[in-house]
């Protein structure tokens, strides 16, 4: 009877291993975006209390610092001020290609980051 405790356990092993390979490539991405999500608001507020061209050097700064990795540059993130309501917005998107090397399978995973300041100073999510 101990063989299929072996054999489960096998099983198992082999389950896990599968499915931490694309876990391993993913969760990188995911980290850079939730990184980029601190981003966005501390841009947004320094953008509000100091100017765009502070928060456009806190952008820079902030990339740089938090090693959001190489996928995201200065030219994925937008300061915008939008005409209909006075937003001051802050906006990164962007995207890598993934391959499933098991399937051969290539698709594509987007990532957003975003926040605003209002007329009156207050942060929109």
């Amino acid at each position: 009877m101990a063989w299929w405790r072996y054999l489960a356990l096998v099983v198992v092993l082999v389950v896990v291993a599968v499915a931490a390979l694309p876990m391993s490539r993913v969760l990188p991405l995911v980290f850079d975006d939730i990184a980029l999500d601190r981003v966005v608001v501390a841009v947004a507020l320094d953008w509000r209390d100091f100017g765009y061209q502070n928060a456009r050097t806190r952008l820079q700064y902030e990339l740089d610092h938090w090693e959001v990795g190489a996928q995201v540059t200065d030219e994925h993130c937008r300061l915008s001020v939008e005409p209909d309501s006075d937003l001051r917005t802050v906006r990164c998107d962007w995207k890598v290609k993934l391959v499933l090397p098991i399937a051969k399978r290539e698709f594509d995973l987007a990532f957003d980051s975003y926040a605003a300041v209002d007329v009156d100073g207050k942060l929109v999510l």
